[in-house]
């Protein structure tokens, strides 16, 4: 099965442009989704690029950071709702496949961002004591 990422992401951007507009949402969100991803061992392998996006995620939400374009927020933020939806493409309860495509659309806005996550990365280690 292919993913259409363009029309997947179209269809979860006015979810996230209205969870955009309340920094608490996001939060939340963000809670639910570190639990998620970080309780499933299919995640391991993006667990470097996962702890950089919450990072950027929350030194944004939080004006720590602020080298970023809102419709990178929203992109992250989309696919935070399309994989916390156990009810995807694939659903999460096929065990051994749910996740397949959750991986897809997170590596996806990895390879997407890559600049993004780089810089944010680079900044996180030079301002390490802030």
């Amino acid at each position: 099965m292919k993913i259409n990422y363009i029309k997947l992401f179209r269809r979860l951007n006015p979810v996230a442009r209205e969870l955009f507009k309340d920094k608490n949402k996001i939060n939340k969100l963000i809670d639910e989704y570190e639990k998620m991803a970080f309780n499933k061992k299919t995640f391991t392998d993006f667990a470097k690029e996962l702890t950089l996006i919450f990072g950027l995620l929350k030194d944004f939400l939080s004006g720590t950071y602020k080298n970023v374009k809102k419709k990178d927020i929203i992109m992250i933020t989309a696919a935070m709702v399309y994989l916390v939806n156990p009810m995807d493409l694939v659903p999460d309860l096929l065990l051994g496949i749910g996740f397949i495509d959750d991986l897809s659309v997170l590596a996806y806005v990895v390879k997407k961002l890559k600049n993004v996550l780089d810089d944010y990365e680079e900044w996180k280690n030079n301002n390490i004591f802030v």
